[in-house]
């Protein structure tokens, strides 16, 4: 019988896309650490998405990599689950009502309407 290795909550991290080293770097200690899906981000200081459908979808596949061999490396049961990268407004508008914790750090000081320092709220 296999022994759970997986925290029973769920954990998503937001994650602003940088450049490719640190994005690697993000998604392997996400998925290490146990996050159970990870939000790509496009903000305005973002680093760019790779043009064309072909790099997407590479950039897409590396980025799994990156999470299987993470998964395995600490043991996880299940691999993290990545979405599609989101612009920061439109993730800020679909978890408005969600009681979560955020921790964001810009220079910006505010992104759609809300202020995007110290966003704080609990999750459930």
């Amino acid at each position: 019988m296999p022994v759970e290795r997986e925290s029973p909550l769920a954990l998503t991290l937001a994650q602003g896309i940088v450049a490719s080293d640190a994005m690697d770097s993000a998604i392997r200690k996400a998925t290490e650490l146990g996050a159970t899906a990870i939000q790509p981000l496009v903000t305005a200081r973002s680093a760019p998405l790779p043009d064309g459908e072909s790099a997407a979808r590479s950039a897409s596949r590396h980025w799994r990599q990156i999470v299987a061999a993470a998964a395995e490396q600490s043991g996880r049961n299940r691999h993290s689950g990545r979405r599609a990268p989101r612009a920061l407004a439109d993730w800020l508008r679909g978890v408005a009502g969600v009681r979560h914790r955020a921790c964001c750090r810009t220079r910006s000081k505010r992104v759609d309407g809300h202020r995007a320092a110290g966003i704080a709220a609990r999750a459930s």
